[in-house]
């Protein structure tokens, strides 16, 4: 709960605005100072978000084998050895979950970057880009 909270709940969702303030900024004003102090912000920004999901993906990685047998009973003395079992399978699956799921905001956040630079004037959708009107 503490990677999905940390990972994806604070630093995605913070680069998606970023990127999108940028865009609109850059969109609306142009490039000057304030808009590459944004560029440099989101840069950093999911330059600490790549370091979380790192630090988070080692962590279950290091915890992988408990996570397989969270309940720590020698197999002749475990009456629950298969919920056991079941539980630690829970659990690692709704981290791969997130992970696939942080990866996927981390890809939709870098279509987002590169979009800014190739429609500077105006803001990316499926259709390509789209003009903003002031």
């Amino acid at each position: 709960a503490n990677f999905v909270v940390r990972v994806v709940g604070e630093n995605l969702v913070q680069l998606h605005l970023q990127i999108s303030l940028t865009g609109l900024s850059v969109a609306l004003v142009g490039w000057n100072a304030a808009a590459q102090k944004m560029l440099f912000s989101v840069l950093l920004s999911g330059f600490f978000l790549l370091m979380k999901l790192y630090s988070g993906c080692k962590a279950f990685l290091d915890a992988l084998p408990t996570l397989r047998r969270p309940c720590h009973c020698p197999s002749e003395l475990c009456l629950f050895e298969a919920f056991c079992d079941a539980i630690g399978a829970i659990i690692g699956g709704f981290l791969l979950v997130m992970f696939a799921f942080a990866m996927i905001l981390i890809v939709a956040a870098l279509v987002k970057l590169v979009a800014l630079f190739a429609c500077p004037d105006s803001i990316v959708n499926l259709s390509g880009c789209a003009d903003i009107e002031v």
